[in-house]
């Protein structure tokens, strides 16, 4: 059909299982094509319109990226789908690039929810934009010690389109302001000083700026931002665990959060209570921090669900949508059955 999407699969172990390319192929608009050599890809846009290119590998190293770039010098949108990135990949490469990390055994549901982004990134250039949505799922993000230069390392990867992302950064107040205009023109996300009752919307960041503690409250049109009052905890204010528990009792499953580099322990309980309720929850790695503090004590406690390198966190949070549309589901599914009760 002349409106559909045309996705070019390449795989490179040519021995895999097809599930991927079984359910593409049933998918009604979508037309899928098996290539073997990326160098096939100029034909294939004399030919068609609107293409995704589907890069499905296991371990992503610096080769891989020369490849993608020449899909993406081709003007071309590419998903990467891989299960790990070497160590030698550093994360400005990752840079720009939509990474997406496979389970362990392909699923449906996960397929459906690559194509669904498969979709988005086919769109044309100017309706590739989300609409000004409030959002429903929440990313909080808290860091210490090095965490400026780790905050800049994941927004740098990971888009926001489809999430409000929430950071409190230990740092003086008058700093605040600059290192969030300093993300502003860093990242391609929007990155402002959060402000008392603002709604949360996709593809925003908002930062904690004020000398109080941020949190989250739940109303009928979406998440609300709310400054609370100015004692210290663990030391500290605006508090990383305040910013937590907060997001535990208002979003729970809805939610991810993320401890990165910090001296100290704010944030490792408020990570266990979001767990707790469901949300998932990452902790940056020993090897990747400037101080391993605040992520220790979250490990203790097993306040995380996964540990990851810094350079892996933002393109492991691009691929939350299938995790988030699954929670949904089951979340629908309790609904329903409670109401035949």
């Amino acid at each position: 059909m002349v409106n559909d999407i045309h996705v070019l699969l390449y795989q490179k172990n040519q021995g895999k299982e097809n599930l991927l390319f079984d359910i593409l192929s049933q998918e009604k608009g979508i037309m899928v094509h098996r290539i073997t050599v990326l160098s096939s890809l100029n034909r294939y846009q004399k030919l068609y319109s609107s293409l995704c290119v589907i890069y499905d590998g296991e371990i992503l190293t610096s080769l891989d990226i020369i490849e993608i770039n020449k899909i993406k010098n081709a003007e071309l949108p590419v998903l990467v789908l891989i299960r790990q990135v070497n160590k030698t990949v550093y994360a400005h490469e990752l840079q720009d690039l939509q990474v997406i990390y496979k389970l362990e055994h392909e699923t449906v549901s996960f397929i459906r929810s690559l194509i669904v982004k498969i979709k988005f990134l086919s769109m044309p250039a100017k309706q590739n934009v989300l609409e000004d949505l409030h959002s429903t799922h929440i990313i909080a993000i808290g860091a210490s010690t090095g965490g400026p230069r780790a905050i800049e390392t994941i927004l740098k990867v990971f888009r926001a389109q489809s999430y409000g992302v929430i950071i409190v950064q230990h740092m003086n107040d008058e700093n605040l302001q600059g290192f969030a205009d300093y993300l502003n023109k860093q990242c391609s996300s929007h990155v402002v000083g959060a402000r008392e009752n603002e709604l949360v919307k996709n593809g925003v960041v908002y930062i904690a700026k004020e000398k109080r503690h941020l949190t989250i409250q739940r109303q009928k049109d979406g998440f609300h931002l709310h400054y609370t009052n100015s004692q210290k905890i663990n030391c500290v204010c605006p508090s990383i665990d305040v910013l937590f528990e907060s997001v535990a009792k208002e979003a729970g499953c809805l939610a991810c959060g993320v401890l990165l580099t910090g001296m100290g322990e704010d944030g490792a309980a408020g990570l266990k209570a979001m767990k707790d309720k469901g949300a998932f929850t990452i902790i940056q790695d020993k090897d990747s921090c400037d101080v391993y503090g605040m992520p220790k004590v979250a490990k203790a406690i097993q306040a995380h669900c996964i540990e990851l390198p810094l350079q892996q966190i933002g393109s492991f949070l691009n691929g939350l949508d299938g995790r988030f549309k699954r929670k949904n589901k089951e979340i629908a599914n309790e609904r329903e059955n409670y109401g035949r009760r």
